[in-house]
């Protein structure tokens, strides 16, 4: 701290209103502003005597030339020109490849990174040591020449290319550290020609150490820790400053922060593009790139950072989009708009009439959505761009103040004044055409930073570079790593490290420099980095390394003090409870809590730590309406119980999921899309099926291979182009690629079905297809129910013919299987062939066997008869089994029995199953 407070010493010394003190930063120039008025007790200082460095530049150089300087706006438009023109006249071939010059949009960035060291590097080139290659060089040569030009049309000049030329300086100027200034060696030879004195930290840095903790999460709650015991202490917000090295560490204290109550003031901003209200633009590019894609539509209709006028609408429309597989439009041409034509054509049944006002009101917000976005994304100027925006957001969003959040708003605003600064950036500039204006305002969004507005009372946390050589009382210096450590000012950083050396660009390591700084930034300065970060694992800096100036804390030595900390304290309880079965008085006595832990203690208490009268999940329901009302789901308006093989597997596997699916219709929300569903397909193969039985029962044949391979080829061929017809007249089949694939794929795996079918079933004649089947358990009151594939009869018998779309060969074990007393336990497989068996048999059909048809491998195979794996006496066995299963199922749930499974292998509804939460049934 020797030469930091010899540095104080001489502000304070000079005392004559001539000596002038250039900072590193803004942050570094007024916290040593504050320093030297309480210090000296003065009342008040000119703010002219402390500046950062960027300020200094501008009050010491010369603008009285005519031309204007280049910025960053200005650059980025020439490099988008400069790409236009490529693309019509061939001007580079290795800085923009050739192959890419009609498409080199993406190259934009790449240009405009060149253009403020062009210069420079052309004469690097010429003057230097080595060569670049020869096409490259000659690519730089002529972006330079264009630039130029460029630049002269428009009376522009670029200050990056030429020295400054300086005021005369009537004042002592003192430059603090400037070895951690990244461009002073540009000024350095004139401003000591000018009489500046650099006060450079020559001495070796003091025997400050590091932390280093075993993880980030430790490293922030110890020094939140320390914050909070030096704020109780007495010592004020302003005396407290944090420096976060990493913005994982940054946004990791924010959040802990929070729960400590401890207010934190960011010192740093966010792109525009970053905030929820800067996204809009990229939104709706989004939006049209990927052809109104239904990931992108709903980003950008179901956005909360807006207020949309029908907002209603747009929630309807997303939901129409899911159900009817709008995936993205197929082209930008009408005839392949998905939305427009799904909007026009799905069928809408007799019930459903009202619907049609619904639709009409989707399809018209819909079209002048996509008008729109089109119009904002072909505009050819800002001008015309800031125009479709303007009607864009008069369009849909509610302007009205009140209903915004006041960030949002300002933000939102921030983002229209620099479309606003474009549109007549554009209209100043000549010899200059614009290709992608959005593109472009989205790009600077991408970099026009804005700092949120700050409480009055809080801490300040720094990004680490800006806050050196601050001075507040105490500096804690976290997440230093030695990545997050490391800053070098590198020549050229477009060009590969093999191209800077072959010309002899040097790098300026500064990494040491501003450690060494850092320990001077403060009265008492705390550095502390961990072994494992959100970003992983994690190294000190190679400074500490070298000096061996590294302390590794361990947990197990914290001991009391660290716990101390409020969120440490109710970790530690909250073990203790977690132990004692959430039993408060077992846990001791509660811990000292903010606000924020409190209220969510009290949710914890009032919702899994107090005593539940009832538990669904657990105990049977006690007999009343509950229990009426749920049988009353599960049945016939004539009170019948529905029992089917869906149901009756859903039981077996568990019975509170039963309940909830099929009884209270809750299930699993289908948020994403996909191309093809699996659910359709199968549908589709079975209508195929019932089609192509259908025509071959009207020729009054049976099915008999021999003689017919190429009819029934035909005839497979046909029906799948009627059904696939059918489906599209509905228009609510496949995303088209999609369902163009499914046909072809139907037809190949159909192609040997006919030899299938003939192995086992020639000559049987398929009797009833897609049939509900039914019958009923009048004592029990119980209506059994089920949609069987096919039943075909031949000369031996009946058969009962299921499909899956993928099926392998199952072992008896998987239908048969017993417990210790010789009792049959329920079906592996499920009751789905059993209780297809019994429906037939009710139904006055004698199956005498049955199968799985796969129709993916081409084969049947048997399940009971000739070849199956089950004999007549296990298929009685199952039928009787399935028949008291379903008895069983009728009287447990008229009992109110809906207890979760001990165990089982997952279902939808794992995010609410008691294993993770508990249930409380409300209202009782």
């Amino acid at each position: 701290m020797l030469w930091m407070i010899s540095v104080t010493n001489l502000i304070i010394k000079e005392k004559s209103g001539n000596a002038v003190f250039v900072f590193p930063s803004e942050a570094a120039a007024a916290s040593r502003r504050k320093e030297f008025l309480d210090v000296t007790g003065k009342r008040a200082v000119k703010n002219s005597r402390f500046l950062s460095w960027d300020r200094f530049k501008e009050q010491i150089t010369l603008h009285d030339r005519a031309d204007k300087p280049v910025n960053s706006l200005l650059r980025r438009l020439f490099a988008a020109d400069i790409i236009r023109r490529n693309s019509e006249k061939q001007l580079f071939t290795t800085l923009i490849p050739v192959e890419y010059r009609h498409h080199a949009q993406a190259f934009t960035e790449t240009v405009y990174r060149v253009l403020p060291e062009l210069e420079q590097l052309i004469r690097s080139i010429q003057n230097g040591p080595g060569v670049l290659n020869p096409a490259l060089t000659a690519d730089y040569t002529a972006l330079y020449h264009e630039y130029r030009n460029f630049m002269a049309a428009n009376r522009l000049f670029e200050p990056s290319w030429e020295l400054p030329e300086l005021k005369k300086l009537g004042n002592d100027y003192y430059i603090i550290c400037p070895e951690i200034i990244e461009d002073f060696s540009e000024y350095e030879i004139l401003l000591k020609k000018a009489g500046c004195r650099f006060l450079h930290r020559t001495e070796a840095a003091d025997t400050v150490a590091i932390r280093q903790f075993e993880n980030s999460v430790i490293e922030t709650d110890t020094v939140l820790n320390e914050i909070s015991s030096l704020l109780s202490s007495g010592v004020h917000h302003s005396a407290i400053a944090v420096t976060a090295a990493d913005e994982s560490t940054a946004e990791l204290l924010m959040s802990k922060a929070g729960l400590r109550e401890i207010p934190v003031n960011r010192s740093s901003g966010k792109p525009l593009s970053e905030y929820p209200a800067g996204r809009l633009p990229g939104l709706i590019r989004s939006c049209w790139s990927s052809g109104f894609s239904i990931t992108s539509m709903k980003e950008l209709l179901l956005y909360r950072a807006f207020v949309w006028k029908e907002s209603e609408t747009a929630e309807d429309l997303i939901r129409f989009g899911i159900e009817n597989r709008c995936l993205k439009n197929l082209s930008r041409m009408p005839s392949g708009d998905v939305w427009a034509a799904r909007l026009k054509t799905v069928r809408i049944s007799s019930r459903e009439e009202a619907e049609w006002e619904v639709r009409k009101k989707m399809l018209d917000f819909y079209k002048k959505l996509r008008s729109s976005i089109e119009k904002i994304t072909s505009a050819a100027s800002f001008v015309e761009l800031s125009r479709a925006f303007q009607i864009f957001v008069g369009t849909f969003l509610d302007t009205e103040v009140e209903n915004w959040n006041s960030d949002c708003e300002q933000i939102f605003q921030r983002s229209r004044e620099v479309l606003a600064s474009l549109r007549e950036t554009e209209t100043q500039l000549e010899k200059i055409a614009v290709q992608d204006p959005l593109g472009i305002w989205i790009d600077i969004l991408g970099e026009k930073i804005y700092v949120q507005q700050q409480s009055a009372e809080a801490l300040t946390l720094f990004p680490y570079r800006v806050s050196a050589l601050i001075n507040p009382m105490y500096h804690f210096v976290i997440g230093l790593s030695h990545e997050a450590s490391t800053v070098s000012s590198t020549l050229f950083p477009f060009l590969t490290d093999q191209q800077r050396r072959d010309i002899g660009a040097a790098e300026n390591n500064m990494t040491n420099d501003f450690i060494a700084v850092y320990g001077e930034s403060g009265g008492t300065v705390r550095f502390s980095c961990a072994a494992e970060t959100p970003n992983g694992t994690a190294l000190p800096p190679g400074f500490f390394i070298s000096s061996g100036k590294i302390e590794r804390p361990k947990s197990v030595e914290m001991g009391d003090d660290f716990f101390k900390d409020p969120v440490q304290a109710e970790n530690r309880w909250w073990e203790r409870a977690c132990r004692a079965g959430f039993k408060i008085k077992e846990a001791g006595a509660l811990p000292v809590l903010t606000k924020t832990q409190l209220a969510g203690f009290e949710y914890a208490s009032s919702v899994y730590m107090s005593g539940k009268d009832f538990d669904a999940a657990e105990q049977c329901f006690p007999p009343g309406r509950e229990v009426e009302n749920i049988v009353a789901a599960l049945s016939d308006d004539d009170g019948m119980f529905r029992a089917s093989a869906t149901l009756l597997n859903s039981w077996k596997e568990c019975r509170f999921a039963m309940m909830l699916n099929y009884a209270l219709g809750i299930g699993e929300d289908e948020y994403t899309l996909r191309p093809e569903d699996p659910w359709g397909a199968g549908n589709v193969m079975h209508d195929v099926f019932f089609d192509f039985f259908s025509s071959l029962n009207q020729t009054g044949e049976p099915f008999r291979l021999a003689g017919n391979s190429e009819r029934y080829a035909e005839l497979i061929k046909a029906s799948v182009n009627r059904v696939f017809s059918d489906w599209e007249s509905r228009k609510n089949y496949f995303f088209g690629p999609s369902w163009t694939a499914l046909r072809r794929k139907i037809m190949a795996e159909l192609s040997g079905f006919p030899e299938a079918e003939a192995e086992y079933y020639d000559g049987f004649t398929a009797e009833r297809l897609e049939e509900w089947l039914e019958f009923i358990l009048e004592e029990q009151r119980i209506r059994v129910f089920g949609k069987v594939d096919r039943i075909s009869t031949g000369s031996e018998g009946s058969v009962i013919v299921d499909y899956k779309k993928s099926w392998k060969k199952k072992t008896r074990v998987k239908f048969i299987s017993e417990d210790d007393k010789g009792e049959l336990l329920p079906p592996l497989i499920g009751y789905q062939l059993p209780l297809y068996i019994l429906l037939a048999g009710k139904n006055g059909v004698k199956v005498a066997a049955s199968s799985y048809y796969s129709i993916a491998g081409g084969c049947h195979f048997p399940v009971s008869g000739d070849g199956g794996v089950l004999t007549d006496d296990d298929v009685e066995r199952l039928c009787r089994l399935t028949l008291s299963e379903i008895i069983r199922m009728a009287e447990e749930s008229r009992k109110g029995d809906f207890t979760a499974a001990e165990r089982c292998d997952g279902c939808g509804f794992r995010a609410v199953c008691r294993k993770r939460f508990n249930l409380r049934w409300t209202n009782r």
